[in-house]
């Protein structure tokens, strides 16, 4: 809750300030006056304005030093903030109490034994600063806040004249670190520093309560999987998005490291899912060849000559895995090839390009109503290189969410679905945008069904449901804008059922050291493709979905 702010600068409002009054120079010069009163004018603005600049920033980062429990229980009965849940009604975040140690000074027949006592129970405020709140001058001062009963108690027990407590109301988020970047925190005072609690901050104000699209079934799953496969392939970070590519409704946001709303203080509460910019590698590359055939300038029975290195301008592209003959679509897709794909974004060219990214979502800040999403980050000035190397996921960067958002084309056929937090009733048409044709998105789709088994991405392969899908592998850059080697991202994005698409999966996992099976590489396909394998086999039972899956897969991962 948000103290009232004590008089300012006390003496110096509209009606005592006169400047007309102040002393000036008797020996100056006739126009001397004037320009004396202006000087001391301005001192005394600068002196009033220095000195609430630093009361703004004490308040804003300390909070008042000798809080008034009576102003703040005033200003507490106005912040009342919604319960929040998920879409089947499991709470999120909850509206609860805490305790606050309250002084009334004049009270208080012995201030040092009371000092000594708080400091002993309550350990964490020196008692210099206990003794000006158990002697100040008048009224009632906050000891301490963000008590539990338990440590009021230990207090109150003592029977020490002038010390009482009292409620103040407290947010907590009874499933510790689920969903915790996303569903962010606020300060003492309630007032929201992060996640939903800052972005959807009205409507969390305006209701009693607030139902968002995530299914918490669904965001265990995801984020067990991403924790697991994330730990054992000794990487340092890890995130991704469960999407329903037909309404855009977001089921599970995941970061890890995991993040405690309740416990803020000392850890990191950033929501990669939508504060994470990356090059995000191959998982790009079907965009590119859905472009090139929506424009026209690549045929679905096209079959690309990838025997020699594409050469644009002063720069070499090569394949990581050279193939024997000429690929067709599917093959391009199953071989991840570099050559291929920069081929067929120089024939769309610097301006459709441009116009497909744009529509795909990748040139403005997604606005779901999380403060911490970024907008994707193209290079400027564009050429030819930068034109190939966004071809096959270079040259521009974006968040996981952004990804998410751009792959429900393949659900959509061709349409991308505008993503949101809140669940969408049925009479509730999401926007969407028309990226390319259905026979182009189509015809990915296809190609990246059949792709997936005998490609980068068979680690995620999950018998009885087929999946669409698309690893990446990139590299990352370092504080100065340099490729370090060894240092890379590892990607994969899913559609699924491919038969009949419904959902979106996008994930991403920084710095793996190691793949997640014998032979497999630190790489999409060895680290991002198995994790969700095994993240979408979990799904299935609450989407309604059939799989068959092999004892491997059954198993968790190392």
């Amino acid at each position: 809750m948000k103290a009232h702010a004590p008089p300012l600068a006390q003496g110096f409002d509209d009606h005592s300030f006169d400047p007309e009054s102040m002393t000036i120079n008797a020996t100056a010069t006739p126009a001397a006056p004037a320009r004396a009163r202006i000087r001391i004018v301005a001192v005394c603005v600068a002196v009033v304005f220095l000195a609430l600049t630093a009361r703004a920033a004490q308040l804003a980062f300390v909070g008042p030093p000798e809080e008034s429990a009576a102003q703040t229980r005033s200003a507490a009965t106005s912040l009342a903030r919604a319960q929040v849940t998920d879409r089947n009604g499991v709470l999120l975040i909850g509206q609860g109490v805490a305790y606050v140690l309250v002084a009334r000074p004049s009270e208080v027949t012995d201030p040092q034994e009371a000092t000594r006592a708080i400091a002993r129970l309550l350990p964490g405020l020196d008692e210099a600063t206990i003794l000006s709140r158990v002697t100040a001058s008048q009224g009632e001062r906050f000891v301490r806040r963000g008590l539990t009963r338990e440590q009021l108690d230990s207090v109150l027990d003592l029977g020490l004249p002038g010390l009482f407590g009292q409620e103040e109301p407290r947010r907590n988020y009874p499933n510790g670190t689920l969903a915790g970047q996303l569903l962010g925190f606020t300060n003492i005072d309630l007032i929201p520093q992060a996640g939903i609690e800052r972005g959807l901050d009205q409507a969390i104000r305006s209701n009693d309560r607030l139902a968002l699209s995530l299914d918490v079934r669904l965001q265990y799953a995801l984020e067990a999987e991403l924790s697991a496969g994330a730990q054992a392939a000794g990487a340092t970070a890890a995130s991704g998005l469960l999407v329903d590519g037909a309404t855009g409704e977001i089921l599970a946001m995941a970061t890890w490291p995991a993040f405690n709303p309740n416990r803020p203080g000392g850890s990191t509460g950033r929501n990669l899912a939508v504060a994470g910019r990356y090059e995000l590698g191959s998982v790009l590359k079907p965009f590119t060849l859905a472009m090139a055939l929506d424009a026209g300038v690549v045929m679905p029975n096209e079959r690309f000559d990838v025997s020699r290195p594409l050469r644009v301008g002063d720069r070499t592209f090569e394949d990581d895995e050279p193939a024997d003959g000429p690929l067709d679509i599917t093959g391009v897709l199953a071989r991840s090839s570099n050559i291929a794909a920069g081929n067929a974004a120089l024939r769309v060219g610097l301006s459709a390009q441009s116009t497909y990214l744009a529509r795909l979502g990748f040139d403005a800040r997604p606005d779901i109503g999380l403060p911490e999403a970024v907008p994707p980050s193209l290079p400027t000035p564009d050429g030819p290189v930068e034109v190939a190397s966004r071809g096959f996921g270079y040259a521009m960067s974006a968040s996981p969410l952004a990804l998410a958002g751009a792959y429900t084309v393949f659900v959509n056929r061709g349409e991308r679905i505008g993503l949101t937090l809140r669940p969408r009733a049925p009479e509730n048409a999401p926007p969407r945008t028309r990226v390319f044709s259905a026979a182009a998105a189509d015809t990915i789709l296809q190609a990246m069904t059949r792709a997936l088994p005998q490609g980068t991405g068979r680690r995620a392969v999950l018998p009885g449901l087929e999946i669409a899908g698309k690893t990446g592998t990139s590299r990352l850059l370092d504080d100065n804008g340099d490729y370090v080697e060894g240092r890379v991202l590892a990607s994969f994005a899913a559609v699924f059922p491919a038969q009949a698409p419904r959902y979106v999966l996008a994930l991403v996992v920084e710095q793996p050291q190691r793949g997640l099976s014998p032979g497999a590489g630190a790489t999409g396909g060895g680290v991002a493709a198995p994790i969700a394998g095994h993240a979408i086999a979990r799904f299935a039972p609450f989407l309604g979905l059939h799989t068959a899956p092999t004892q491997a897969q059954n198993a968790p991962l190392p």
